[in-house]
């Protein structure tokens, strides 16, 4: 059984699920190197549960949500 790639991060950005890298992955668009600890997306193809490459931050910059003070 192979290791897993990657695993799914708590906050959703923009209604996409945002992964975290556990090794090494090959941007899909660019072919930047996704290091270990980053993240990224998978884009959905209309909506479609189409499994996607994953994508980096360059070409698809991650914006979380503001954490609320006190929590």
């Amino acid at each position: 059984m192979s290791k897993p790639k990657s695993k799914k991060v708590e906050n959703p950005h923009e209604g996409r699920q945002v992964y975290e890298a556990l090794q090494e992955l090959d941007c899909k668009q660019c072919g930047a190197v996704i290091k270990v600890g980053e993240h990224f997306v998978r884009p959905s193809l209309g909506g479609l549960p189409v499994r996607t490459g994953p994508v980096c931050q360059k070409c698809e910059p991650i914006r979380t949500k503001p954490r609320e003070r006190g929590a």
